[in-house]
């Protein structure tokens, strides 16, 4: 999107100072033209408020394992430890240092749901399919982080956020759990 000048600056400042979610394409929410006095904005302003800027996608016929890094995070309460999603997964990294991954998420090709087996043993993992572990593209990236880098302020960023992504109830789970946790509240159990 392309702003005025002072609408721009007005989001800039509300979240200088404001808890906020960013979702999915938040990562690369302007396109200002390159003659425009804000063209530096389309790579900096995410940087900025979201601690990186937007690299790139696996390809729309792509989706994405999902996986929990900080289980302890209240953000992470109820969250199945590996889950999938229909998003095709972005590339975001390297975090900026006042940004803590909660979760990664690694790019699969196609669209068809991947499936996790049980594995016994010692720690009872959860691991990929063999076949969809045949499927596994790129690298992984974070998918879920916080930002504090402002005093009495918490932001959340997630690139999960494709429209069916809200079916499952891990998605809904941490979007409230991310709402309740930027502005203060506690978590309930679920």
């Amino acid at each position: 999107m392309n702003l005025e000048e002072s609408q721009y600056k007005a989001l800039d400042q509300h979240l200088n100072h404001k808890p906020f979610i960013a979702v999915r394409t938040s990562t690369h929410l302007f396109d200002f033209p390159k003659n425009s006095k804000l063209a530096g904005e389309n790579r900096e302003f995410p940087t900025r408020h979201l601690g990186t800027p937007y690299r790139g996608h696996h390809g729309h016929e792509s989706s994405q394992v999902n996986y929990v890094m900080s289980a302890k995070h209240p953000v992470m309460t109820g969250i199945d430890p590996r889950f999938w999603t229909p998003d095709f997964h972005y590339a975001v990294n390297p975090l900026d240092i006042e940004c803590t991954p909660l979760m990664i998420g690694q790019a699969l090709r196609g669209r068809q749901r991947a499936t996790f087996k049980k594995v016994g043993g010692h720690n009872h993992a959860m691991v990929l399919s063999a076949e969809d572990q045949k499927r596994i593209s790129g690298s992984p990236h974070p998918i879920v982080w916080t930002i504090e880098s402002k005093p009495n302020r918490r932001a959340l960023a997630t690139t999960i956020g494709a429209r069916k992504s809200f079916e499952d109830p891990n998605v809904q789970r941490l979007y409230r759990n991310a709402v309740l946790w930027s502005l203060g509240y506690a978590i309930p159990k679920p």
